[in-house]
């Protein structure tokens, strides 16, 4: 399944989950692409903008679950939702340094 489907399918129990998954993809693609092709700079900068995101994401996630009424170590499941769609636009959104649109469904 695509990330995408497990996204929508509840799959990701935690934002770290989502996130691991991510990280795999971007760590694939500059694997098994040649250094300076297309798709290795995309999948860098792809991964700067999922970094960048999921640090806030995990930060205001925190936020939520230590209220002293409810010290948790997860979210609930409408914040973790809000949490894990924030990061998966912010990477849709990412844009190359000649302001390309970096993200393409793979069908």
């Amino acid at each position: 399944q695509t990330i995408e489907k497990r996204l929508a399918a509840g799959h990701y129990a935690d934002l770290g989950a989502l996130h691991a998954d991510l990280v795999l993809m971007f760590d694939n693609a500059t694997t098994f692409n040649e250094v300076g092709s297309l798709i290795h700079e995309d999948a860098k900068t792809l991964k700067k903008a999922l970094q960048k995101e999921y640090s806030k994401a995990a930060k205001a996630a925190k936020r939520v679950t230590q209220t002293p009424a409810k010290p948790s170590s997860e979210a609930e499941p409408e914040q973790l939702r809000a949490a894990q769609m924030a990061v998966v636009s912010a990477v849709k959104a990412a844009q190359g340094d000649d302001g390309r649109l970096l993200y393409e469904p793979f069908e």
